[in-house]
């Protein structure tokens, strides 16, 4: 019969055994908190608290000598400390998860023979245990009866896959609390618009279109051959140059652009500390001239590190708004995420993140904004230039360019913008009280008056609004005391 194990941060070791005498309190601790009146006797319960959760689970395992025991000690180590609580679920107490974090010591283990044991305490900030994960998806009229079975509040995720272009979506409950995202329009004296309209779209699988960029139009020297391996556009050849020098296109806009925005999915693939490259997109005017460019970048031949640029105006006259490593050296390494930069009016923002290929969602992100009130960075956009570079005789970085977008910037005083288009995904999450567009965060869209609402025990329903214009589903895990 197989032993009992438990799994830790979705990681089980098959050598670990579950020993007897696990202690934990068998619901979440309460506190209650005592308003004591002289002269009268006992006191007045004011209020309650949940506290923290500790489980204390004896362990074992089998091993050959003193030093494998060291071994499987430091392998302990490396997997059980973690910076934040994780899932942790026990064989003996099926479909329940806890989320834990290690307290305490971890030396403190005897000796029998070839037997070690010992007791890891867990401490469960949140304090409650959770069940298995159950979706749900909403009837077409938007209205979802949903029947909480835990014992507690329960929060959830819901999801949005938007079908017609929206201003709003709210997603609202028996008690009339709401999540409101955007701003919905007045039919009799509203009017929207799109203030993203997308002028031009590369899936980086063709070069026709794209010419080479001339003497001036990147920094650095134009040579070598720019390719498509049919996902991405990237380096054939760099070239030679005992400087900067590799491929450059350019594409011309089907419009000259006030305000823009640029964006491209990229990936620079620098782990090797012998690499040295960068990749780049310019935004030119109709003469060639820099107006901006974003850029990533490892120049250091005896490490990995990547690096993120961003900046208003050219080589010699500009202003960074991002010129950095990430928040800590490494963080964009082998880079693989978003690179955006736009301006509207005298404002400029930049937005680098990385990207969960498996969630899509972003994360190790820098945003940066500026307003050039001196208007010193306003030349029109007409032609936007991809670039991979090579120094010298460096080893090059691997990567490239798999989507490229140019959007022009509306403006529609008085008319309300549409906040998602079709085939966007949003993704509301009630714990993190975040609310995401295609993996982005854009809590900042949430209305003022929106409360993050939990599912109360036993029935619940929700409202999904605009009705006809989302497929919605939601899932959660029910918690239990």
């Amino acid at each position: 019969m197989p032993h009992k194990s438990l799994t830790f941060n979705g990681i089980r070791k098959n050598w670990l055994y579950l020993l007897s005498g696990r202690s934990k309190s068998p619901f979440a601790p309460i506190n209650n908190n005592l308003l004591h009146v002289p002269g009268m006797p006992g006191a007045h319960i004011i209020s309650s608290d949940t506290d923290v959760l500790y489980i204390n689970q004896p362990i074992g395992f089998v091993v050959k000598d003193d030093d494998h025991a060291q071994q499987i000690l430091d392998e302990l180590k490396r997997w059980l400390i973690t910076d934040e609580p994780v899932e942790l679920q026990f064989d003996d107490d099926p479909g329940r998860i806890y989320y834990a974090k290690v307290q305490g010591s971890m030396n403190d283990f005897e000796k029998f023979v070839d037997q070690r044991k010992g007791t890891i305490q867990f401490l469960c900030a949140d304090p409650y245990n959770y069940g298995q994960e159950i979706p749900y998806t909403f009837p077409t009229n938007g209205v979802l009866d949903i029947e909480n079975i835990g014992t507690a509040e329960a929060n959830s995720i819901i999801t949005l896959e938007v079908l017609a272009p929206i201003t709003f979506a709210m997603i609202q409950n028996q008690n009339n609390e709401y999540i409101l995202i955007g701003k919905p329009v007045d039919v009799v004296t509203g009017s929207t618009f799109r203030k993203y309209e997308r002028i031009l779209y590369s899936d980086a699988t063709s070069l026709n279109g794209w010419t080479d960029a001339l003497s001036g139009e990147i920094d650095g020297t134009v040579a070598g051959t720019m390719e498509t391996n049919g996902t991405r556009f990237q380096a054939a050849n760099y070239g030679t140059g005992s400087s900067w020098h590799g491929p450059a296109k350019k594409h011309s806009l089907p419009e000259v652009l006030t305000d823009f925005r640029l964006e491209a999915f990229i990936a620079m693939f620098n782990a090797g500390a012998t690499q040295v490259g960068r990749l780049e997109l310019y935004l030119l005017d109709v003469n060639g001239n820099q107006v901006a460019k974003v850029a990533t970048k490892d120049t250091r031949a005896g490490r990995a590190l990547g690096w993120g640029e961003a900046r208003a105006g050219n080589v010699d006259d500009n202003h960074y708004l991002i010129n950095e490593p990430g928040d800590i050296d490494g963080n964009w390494n082998n880079f693989n995420g978003i690179l955006r930069i736009e301006r509207e009016g005298t404002k400029w923002r930049v937005y680098f993140a990385m990207v969960d290929t498996s969630t899509g969602i972003h994360h190790t992100r820098r945003a940066s904004e500026w307003r050039d009130a001196e208007g010193l960075y306003s030349l029109n956009v007409a032609q936007v230039v991809v670039h991979m570079g090579q120094f010298g005789t460096n080893q090059p970085i691997a990567g490239g360019i798999y989507s490229l977008s140019v959007f022009k910037i509306n403006q529609q005083p008085g008319a309300i913008p549409y906040i998602a288009e079709p085939e966007d995904i949003l993704t509301i999450d009630t714990k993190k009280e975040e609310v995401l567009r295609n993996g982005e965060d854009i809590t900042d869209q949430v209305d003022f008056g929106t409360d993050f609402f939990k599912l109360q025990p036993g029935p619940n329903q929700l409202v999904s609004l605009p009705s006809d214009q989302f497929n919605s589903s939601l899932r959660y895990r029910p918690p239990y005391k």
